[in-house]
């Protein structure tokens, strides 16, 4: 269900609900992080939503409510979760995954910025977890989306990643890289999700040198992507 068009990435066939990344071409600076700038680039996008919500992005686990159709800056988290229609939640990349979960039934939708600091503080989990305690979600209504990032054949590591991510880090000829992509469909799946309904992007942010932004490939000089999830 992941689609690519001209200048971004989106997952398709969502009932009343969008998720998708706006490629490199509309990357914005790493220190831009207020709501003026993503307003002004969902806008781009063919989308006029009534609030934009960002986060500060701290790299962590922790997860906030946005429950105010208002321009937001939410301080020390990396994930958000609404029931507020038209309100899009958004998400800065430059190899870290934008993870997505949608409750058409209950018209709820979460968005996490999951790097491996974030998956080690089980983000996506906590992410389904926060959305049942909070808006009584059940598993089984979700669909899950897993947009751009860093790809295991791009993501290589330290041997310190085994005993934290197990079978998501592979060995080829003694390196060692990360799927980060297999650690967050890991954390969705054991909430009850089922794995059809976990869609997994296919692009490796690293490797689409054209399309995406990645901070392993371009160092300090790395754009950020943003990733928006909003209920229509």
């Amino acid at each position: 269900m992941w689609e690519r068009n001209a200048g971004f990435f989106r997952l398709a066939g969502l009932p009343d609900a969008v998720f998708l990344t706006l490629g490199r071409a509309a990357a914005i600076g790493a220190q831009e992080t207020g709501p003026e700038v993503a307003k002004e680039r969902i806008r781009s996008a063919g989308l006029d939503p009534v609030a934009v919500a960002v986060m500060e992005q701290v790299h962590g686990g922790a997860i906030q409510i946005c429950d105010k159709p208002d321009d937001t800056v939410f301080e020390k988290c990396d994930a958000l979760v609404t029931g507020q229609r038209g309100v899009a939640l958004v998400v800065r990349s430059a190899d870290c995954l934008p993870v997505s979960v949608f409750d058409p039934v209950l018209g709820v939708i979460g968005l996490a910025h999951a790097g491996w600091r974030g998956l080690r503080e089980r983000i996506a989990a906590g992410l389904v977890e926060t959305m049942h305690r909070e808006y009584g979600v059940r598993p089984s209504d979700l669909l899950a989306g897993i947009g751009p990032g860093i790809g295991s054949c791009c993501y290589e590591v330290g041997p310190e990643m085994e005993p934290v991510f197990g079978s998501s880090v592979r060995i080829v000829e003694g390196r060692r890289f990360l799927d980060l992509k297999a650690s967050a469909v890991g954390q969705l799946a054991g909430t009850g999700i089922s794995a059809e309904r976990i869609f997994v992007s296919p692009w490796c942010t690293f490797c689409d040198r054209e399309g995406c932004c990645s901070y392993r490939r371009d160092g300090e000089s790395a754009g950020r992507m943003l990733t928006y999830a909003m209920l229509l």
